[in-house]
C-alpha cells in the first residue's frame, strides 16, 4: 500500500498504481471492459478498484454467490464453472472479466478458481452500475457478455440434467 492509502503493484523493484499499469500494457488498455470507458472514466474507475492475489488452485466465488464488483483480471488465469465444476464456462486471462452478478441480478453466478497465480482487480459494483447507466456501451457490453454466458451455463446444465 502507498503512503496516500491507495493499493500498489510491483513490477520489479518499481512501484506502480493500477492505472500506470493499465496505461502501459497495451492488453489490458484494449480489455473490453476497459476501452469502451474515456480516459477519465477508466482512471476514476480504477483508482477505486482495490488489487485482489488469489493463489493457484484457490477459489474466488463460489457457485452462486455475487463478488463485490467486477473483477478484472490483471495477471493470470480464472476458470468459470457451474453445476458443481461439471459445466466449463471458459478460461479467462489478462484482461478478461467476471463477477456480472455483482451488478446484473440474473447474471450467471459461475464458481471462479484461479488456475495459476491471479492478480484481479476488484471494480466497485456501486460505480460499475452508474458507469453502465451514463455509458451505453459499457452497459450493452456488460448486459451482452451476462446473457451469453447466462445462455452457455442452462445449455451446460441442461446437457447433464438430461443424463
Amino acid at each position: 500500500m502507498s503512503k496516500d492509502g491507495r493499493d500498489i503493484l510491483r513490477i520489479g523493484l518499481r512501484k506502480m498504481s493500477l492505472e500506470e499499469l493499465v496505461e502501459s500494457d497495451p492488453l489490458l488498455l484494449r480489455s473490453p471492459v476497459l476501452a469502451v470507458l474515456s480516459e477519465q472514466e477508466r482512471t476514476g474507475l480504477l483508482a477505486s478498484s482495490p488489487i485482489r492475489s488469489a493463489a493457484a488452485g484457490e477459489t474466488i466465488l463460489e457457485e452462486d454467490s455475487v463478488s463485490p464488483g467486477l473483477l478484472l483480471v490483471v495477471d493470470g488465469t480464472v476458470v468459470l464453472s457451474c453445476a458443481g465444476g461439471t459445466v466449463d464456462l471458459g478460461t479467462l486471462s489478462k484482461g478478461d472479466f467476471f463477477g456480472l452478478a455483482s451488478i446484473i441480478p440474473d447474471a450467471a453466478k459461475p464458481a471462479a478458481v484461479a488456475e495459476g497465480p491471479v492478480r484481479l482487480a476488484v471494480m466497485p459494483a456501486d460505480q460499475v452500475a452508474l458507469l453502465a447507466q451514463i455509458v451505453p456501451a459499457f452497459g450493452a457490453l456488460l448486459t451482452g457478455e451476462a446473457t451469453k454466458r447466462r445462455a452457455r451455463a442452462s445449455e451446460g446444465s441442461s446437457f447433464f440434467d438430461r443424463w
